[in-house]
C-alpha cells in the first residue's frame, strides 16, 4: 500500500468516525484538509474582488461551521468533503452578494475563470452566474456539480472524477460542453 493510499484510507476512516459522533476525528480531519479548503476560499475571493473585507480563513471557517452544524449532510470521503465546502462557500458568497445588493442596490461582477487557458475570461454578475447554475441544475445536475467543483472549488479534473465516479476524460468533455452552454446562457439570458 502506498503512502497516498494509506493517507486516503486514514482520512476516510476519520470521516466515518466523525459521522458516528467522534469530535476528535472531526478535528483531525479538519487539520488534514484545512489548507486545501483555505486554497478554495482564496480562489473564490480572488474571483470576487468586492469581498476584500472577507478573509480567506473566515470564509473557510464559515464553510466548516455550516458543514458541521448540518445534520443532513453526509460526507463520503476527502474529495466529497472538498466539493461540499466549495458548494457551501459558493452559497456564502451568493448570500453576501444579495445582502450587499439589498443595502446598496448594485450588482457585482466576477471573472469567470478557472485557471486553465481554455476558460471564459469575462466579467459576469455573481447573481447571473448563480441564475445560470440554477437553470443548469434543472437541466443536468451532474454538469452543474462539475461547474461548481471546477469554478468555485478549483478542483482538478481528477478530483472531480473521484467525486462523481466518472472518468477524467468524461469530466473534461462535460466541462467543455457545459462551459459553452454557460457562456451562451449568460450572453443570451442576461
Amino acid at each position: 500500500m502506498t503512502k497516498q493510499t494509506s493517507d486516503l484510507y486514514m482520512f476516510n476512516h476519520l470521516v466515518h468516525q466523525w459521522q458516528s459522533g467522534n469530535d476528535e476525528a472531526r478535528d483531525k480531519m479538519v487539520q488534514i484538509v484545512y489548507r486545501e479548503v483555505e486554497n478554495i476560499a482564496s480562489s473564490i475571493l480572488r474571483r470576487n474582488a468586492q469581498y476584500r473585507s472577507l478573509v480567506t480563513c473566515e470564509l473557510a471557517n464559515e464553510a466548516f461551521i455550516k458543514l458541521f452544524l448540518s445534520d443532513d449532510i453526509k460526507v463520503n470521503d476527502r474529495a466529497h468533503l472538498l466539493a461540499l465546502c466549495a458548494r457551501i462557500m459558493r452559497f456564502i458568497v451568493i448570500d453576501k452578494t444579495r445582502q450587499r445588493m439589498a443595502t446598496k442596490n448594485q450588482g457585482y461582477m466576477v471573472t469567470l475563470h478557472t485557471g486553465d487557458t481554455s476558460t471564459m475570461d469575462e466579467d459576469v454578475s455573481v447573481l447571473a452566474l448563480e441564475a445560470a447554475l440554477l437553470r443548469l441544475q434543472e437541466i443536468d445536475q451532474q454538469r452543474a456539480d462539475i461547474v461548481e467543483m471546477r469554478y468555485f472549488g478549483g478542483m482538478t479534473y481528477e478530483e472531480i472524477a473521484e467525486v462523481t465516479g466518472q472518468s477524467v476524460s468524461t469530466v473534461k468533455r462535460s466541462w467543455v460542453a457545459t462551459r459553452a452552454w454557460l457562456k451562451d446562457w449568460l450572453e443570451n439570458e442576461h
